[in-house]
């Protein structure tokens, strides 16, 4: 689930506000936790992004053998 925008501000509030408060070092930690998530959807958007390409790819090739192997066929049926 993402993190609120809102949700951000107020941990960076926290930071900036009471850097002395355990509190900060908790969400300095949560942070942190929510940056490598984020770094992760963005990677997951990608190679989802990446996949679907590749299959597509994989299909043109995957008709092309077809068209091959058909004028293979009428090719052998001619000799």
């Amino acid at each position: 689930m993402p993190v609120s925008r809102r949700g951000r501000q107020l941990l960076q509030r926290l930071k900036r506000e009471y850097p002395a408060s355990p509190w900060t070092a908790q969400a300095a930690q949560l942070m942190e936790l929510i940056k490598v998530a984020d770094d992760l959807t963005h990677q997951n958007q990608d190679l989802k992004a990446s996949k679907e390409t590749l299959n597509k790819e994989i299909n043109g090739l995957s008709n092309n053998i077809n068209q091959l192997k058909k004028l293979d066929l009428e090719l052998e049926s001619t000799r």
